[in-house]
């Protein structure tokens, strides 16, 4: 008979309010004893008689119902609502403590997760490509002089690299940042373009959101006057009339057809493009082996390691060494070969000192999170110690394990839901800020997002820190004379020292963190202090800088159009800016001090000295200036004299 109760009142699990569930149990116990009571009576027994056979028969009512109410998991239900209410009691009667372990949470759920998206999003995984991991950079490695760094590449050993590889499915040529003047519905804008093959649309794998790429048919029948806009571009000049799509603007004094728009997401390098052409290759370019300043990205064969692909790289080289000999002194001078790196690896290998700026901060978030996880740990620890008294008590009462168990697991998951919700408000107002320090105006950097795997991360392990330190007052009761906690109120858990090693550990471990976050913190500060106060070599101080575009297309090639239009015009340029009101001088220069751009490296020669086979020849930054420089910028000229306008182009 009670199976057959449990049995029919299966349909009652998906009642969770205990009224309704004890309205139907009382319903069919009722039915099920009349039934008893009828076949009683039927068989010749009075009402008192058949009333009093049923309920033997039957057994203990309230029994049987608890026993249903235990199968249908309806007191699994009722007791976690208790759990419920009494962690929100517990927590309520120390609301200093619960709310700064809430906020602890909240900021090493919240703070962390922004951190790591901005290190993630500017150093580990910058691209946003399909593929990603078969996508690599491959160009000149100068092992003897750069470590296995990839460098850029010269047309001719693109070529090479493109037809005799054995790795790579697709290789593709970027040229870029490249300055043009846009002119389009009589207006004209200064753009940044790069100028690519069409091999690095399939390389990349990003659709276009309006029209198509172009490929090597469109090149070959247009002459590589097409056009891609990017994204920001476009929805800049397009209007509510005018898609752009198919439409014809003109860049310098050339008519490009505008065949397709790319998505944000997609760029090659240190700086957003506006826009993207064909790069086609003069005769004269494939002979120039040695002027190495184009990048190559390619796409390895399935199957194929990045490994592998340097291995094969190398042999390639040797390969290429054979049929130009005349390159083996660089290959055994400093060390030339062909190599590969991930894309997101070598956006940063330009600019080292930046990427290991950002990993140290990568290293400083996850220490912050120990810390802030410690802190909270060590407060969930103190606060469940202080109840330990009442947990041996529980458990000399018959309370299970698994009973006081859930009941504190209950309560840590009171605390992380609402340090999990305060914690989006930290991690608003973290994306807010960096919106405010324009952190995602950063060129290489792409939409600022959260990353859903570092966010899980996150939670997986705050979460598992705190069920551990929660958990530890219940496992030291475990196994020990629980009258011990009972004697004198509890004086028992205070009153040894060797008990506290757990809690002496937080408090070791949350100090020696701190001390070491606390001193890089203070190194970091001390030399940014002294990078301030360093001698920087120029002055600063009522200096402004002015990058004014000149088009070459608007001159004279050449020497001559450099010497009779380029020159005069800066003159004009600068002698307006002099005759403004508070300049007391000015003058031109290719490079702003102390900046990374529009840097050339040159080799040189000593007419006093003589290279022996080998030896490495020495190279300088170049930098162009005019007359009047050195003085504008602040700087002091150890020896000699700087620039005058005596001086010529046949000046030494």
């Amino acid at each position: 008979m009670k199976s057959w109760i449990k049995i029919a009142g299966l349909h009652l699990r998906s009642l969770f309010r205990n009224g309704k569930v004890n309205t139907e149990l009382d319903r069919e116990m009722r039915f099920h004893l009349d039934m008893l009571i009828e076949q009683n009576r039927e068989s010749g027994m009075n009402e008192s008689e058949a009333r009093k056979a049923a309920l033997r028969e039957f057994g203990n009512v309230e029994s049987t119902k608890e026993e249903c109410r235990a199968s249908w998991g309806i007191r699994l239900i009722d007791e976690f609502v208790k759990d419920l209410g009494y962690g929100f009691r517990q927590i309520c009667k120390s609301k200093v403590h619960s709310a700064i372990i809430v906020l602890t949470l909240a900021i090493c759920l919240g703070a962390n997760t922004t951190a790591y998206n901005f290190v993630v999003n500017l150093v580990s995984s910058p691209y946003e490509y399909g593929e990603k991991e078969r996508i690599v950079r491959t160009g000149m490695v100068f092992s003897k002089i750069r470590g296995e760094n990839v460098n850029q590449v010269a047309i001719p050993h693109y070529l090479y690299l493109k037809e005799n590889n054995a790795c790579f499915s697709e290789v593709g040529f970027v040229n870029d940042y490249v300055e043009y003047d846009l002119h389009l519905g009589g207006k004209t804008r200064r753009i940044v373009t790069d100028r690519i093959t069409p091999e690095v649309w399939p390389i990349a794998g990003v659709a276009p959101i309006a029209g198509r790429f172009f490929d090597e048919k469109d090149v070959e029948n247009t002459s590589g006057n097409l056009i891609v806009l990017s994204e920001g571009l476009w929805r800049t000049l397009q209007t509510k009339e005018r898609s752009l799509v198919g439409e014809t603007l003109i860049l310098n004094d050339r008519s490009y057809r505008i065949v397709g728009v790319a998505p944000k997401s997609f760029f090659l390098g240190y700086n957003r493009a506006d826009a993207w052409i064909p790069r086609l290759f003069e005769p004269h370019e494939l002979e120039q082996r040695y002027n190495q300043s184009f990048t190559a990205i390619a796409k390895l064969k399935p199957g194929i390691s990045l490994t592998q692909a340097n291995q094969s790289l190398r042999a390639l080289y040797q390969s290429y060494l054979n049929e130009y000999p005349q390159d083996k002194d660089d290959h055994e001078r400093i060390g030339t070969t062909y190599g590969a790196v991930g894309i997101d690896e070598s956006l940063l290998q330009g600019i080292e000192q930046i990427g290991m700026a950002f990993r140290s901060m990568q290293y400083v978030t996850l220490l912050v999170l120990v810390i802030g996880c410690l802190n909270a740990g060590g407060m969930i620890l103190v606060k469940g110690l202080s109840r330990m008294p009442e947990l041996a008590m529980r458990k000399a009462l018959g309370a299970s394990s698994f009973r006081l168990g859930r009941q504190l697991m209950v309560e840590l998951g009171i605390y992380f839901v609402l340090g999990g919700l305060l914690s989006l408000f930290v991690l608003k107002g973290g994306f807010q800020a960096g919106r405010w320090m324009a952190i995602d105006e950063v060129p290489w950097s792409g939409e600022w997002t959260i990353d859903t795997r570092l966010l899980l991360f996150t939670v997986v392990f705050v979460l598992f820190f705190t069920i551990a330190t929660g958990l530890l007052p219940l496992v030291s009761i475990l196994g020990r004379n629980l009258m011990e906690y009972a004697k004198g109120g509890g004086r028992a858990v205070t009153g040894s020292v060797s008990r506290h090693r757990i809690q002496r550990l937080f408090v070791v471990s949350q100090i020696s963190l701190a001390v070491v976050l606390l001193t890089v913190a203070g190194i970091s500060i001390l030399n940014f202090k002294a990078t301030l106060e360093k001698e920087i070599g120029f002055d600063p101080e009522g200096r402004v800088a002015v990058e004014v575009p000149q088009p070459n297309y608007r001159f004279a090639e050449g020497e001559a159009g450099y010497i009779d239009e380029i020159l005069p015009l800066q003159e004009r340029i600068l002698e307006r800016i002099r005759s403004m009101p508070g300049v007391i001088s000015a003058s031109v220069s290719n490079r702003i001090p102390s900046s990374y751009m529009h840097t050339g490296h040159s080799g040189f020669s000593m007419s006093h000295y003589q290279f022996e086979k080998g030896e490495q020849r020495p190279s300088a930054l170049r930098t162009v200036i005019r007359p009047g420089y050195f003085n504008t910028v602040g700087t002091r000229i150890l020896l000699g004299r700087g620039l005058e306008e005596t001086d010529t182009i046949d000046s030494e």
